[in-house]
């Protein structure tokens, strides 16, 4: 965005901790970065970092005349985008956005550069329309990552900071975009990824507040730490057509962004640096891994599109509610099929699935209840079939108590891969690791084609059952 800036990425990139950068194009100081940062530092991981509000566009203004002002800068502000976006005015407005987002591409691609990432300046990529452009802009150039973490700076809050975040914005700014980050995740389509978690839209600008701790915490699942150090005094006085961003990239706070980052080299025990490119690689190598705490979002929406029963007529709040919760017990044992950073497939259960049932819900008692009240209200019929469900049968019956597979789901297009049964392979080694002699699993007496899949594992009928009008199989494997 600015010499500053640039210069603050080479700094904390040679002695800091910065693997990968966003770079504008839209800049008088484009060039300047190329030859500074990008030629500079060939392990620095490169992205575009889409720009509609700072800058002068790189398509001729006569294209894209919605999106400039009389002198050939942006004319909007993000609020401005988003409004318009949300109602599709003026006409034309994001098929514009598309054409200039093509152009920033073509632009690093003209010069070398192939970004393994987008992201936007302001987060305007996030805004509903231009969202799925951009997804589109990346399956087209390959691209395999696009900024959609959940937030995670929430986490590492001090109640000291709380007046600086509302005053400052930050608190606003948080909502709103994790607000979009939930609308835009269903778009994120199956050949782009994100990573799991963010630091931090409640915290930007901000990072050396919470960087030690974020550092201290290693946790499952990928943290992408968005960072903007830079060396202020050489920010000064460059004309961006934003004077907002030009105070942005004056300020002392760029400088304790960018010291942050120094200080944190060495300090990443428990965590591998790497760039989006590095991740993708990794990635896209299939793998069958233990359930956490990152897969549960993935993991809810498979068992929504893939199974049925109540908690699919609950709908995705409860589901997610529900893994979420899983993924916190001690008492779930589950495993994910993971390709490309998407899950293909899962299996849960437990030894004791009454205990996971509890403390699933209560993990997170609010948001399990408000899954609940949302699911009740999206379909009314299904809480009178929860509050069944803790009587058992309508007939027959089964130990509730013994060792169970819960869940199996596979992707539509993975079906008939073998998955399925690797799957099931993992979950029973898993319990006979655990010195568990016979494990459990019901299946819809209807379904001809799942009670072969099982028996042809070893399966044997354990007795039937009738529940909410469907006649269930209960079936066990013996270890």
């Amino acid at each position: 965005m600015s010499k500053g800036a640039t210069l603050g990425v080479v700094k904390a990139h040679r002695e800091g901790i910065v693997t990968s950068a966003s770079l504008a194009v839209t800049t008088p100081f484009y060039a300047h970065a190329l030859e500074t940062c990008v030629r500079a530092c060939p392990e620095l991981g490169i992205g575009l970092h889409f720009t509609l509000t700072s800058g002068k566009p790189v398509s001729p203004a006569g294209k894209v005349p919605l999106l400039v002002d009389e002198r050939g800068f942006f004319r909007r502000g993000f609020l401005s985008l988003l409004c318009a976006a949300s109602m599709r005015e003026p006409d034309g407005l994001l098929d514009q956005v598309a054409l200039e987002l093509e152009a920033q591409l073509q632009r690093l691609l003209s010069d070398g550069v192939v970004p393994d990432h987008i992201d936007g300046e302001r987060h305007v990529h996030l805004i509903p329309g231009v969202f799925e452009r951009v997804v589109a802009a990346a399956e087209r150039h390959r691209i395999p990552f696009v900024r959609l973490g959940r937030d995670a700076g929430c986490t590492h809050a001090s109640v000291l900071d709380a007046p600086g975040l509302a005053l400052g914005g930050g608190l606003l700014k948080y909502c709103l975009l994790s607000g979009l980050t939930a609308l835009d995740r269903p778009r994120l389509g199956d050949s782009v990824q994100s990573t799991e978690r963010v630091a931090s839209y409640l915290y930007t600008g901000r990072l050396d507040r919470i960087m030690a701790a974020l550092l201290a915490n290693p946790a499952d699942g990928a943290l992408e730490i968005m960072v903007h150090p830079g060396v202020p005094e050489e920010s000064a006085g460059q004309s961006l057509g934003s004077p907002g961003l030009e105070r942005y990239l004056t300020s002392p706070e760029r400088r304790a962004e960018l010291d942050a980052c120094v200080a944190a080299r060495g300090k990443t025990d428990g965590w591998r640096l790497m760039t989006f490119a590095a991740l993708a690689k990794e990635r896209a190598e299939p793998a069958i891994v233990p359930f956490g705490p990152e897969h549960a979002e993935q993991v809810a929406a498979l068992h929504c599109a893939a199974l049925t029963g109540l908690l699919t007529e609950l709908g995705l709040p409860a589901a997610r509610a529900y893994y979420a919760g899983c993924a916190r017990a001690g008492s779930a044992i589950g495993f994910v099929h993971v390709q490309g950073g998407k899950v293909r497939g899962f299996v849960l259960g437990s030894v004791d699935p009454e205990r996971l049932r509890r403390a699933a819900a209560l993990a997170s008692p609010l948001r399990t209840l408000a899954g609940i009240f949302l699911g009740a209200l999206r379909r009314p019929g299904s809480l009178p079939r929860l509050i069944g469900s803790f009587r058992g049968p309508d007939e027959g019956g089964f130990d509730r108590a013994a060792p169970e597979l819960t869940y199996l789901a596979v992707a539509p297009e993975r079906r008939g891969s073998g998955l399925g049964g690797q799957l099931v392979d993992a979950f029973t080694r898993a319990l006979r690791g655990a010195g568990i002699s016979a494990y459990e699993l019901s299946v819809d007496e209807e379904n001809r084609g799942a009670i072969a899949f099982y028996e042809a594992r070893g399966f044997e009928s354990a007795g039937r059952y009738r529940e909410f009008g469907a006649a269930h199989r209960r079936c066990r494997l013996r270890l």
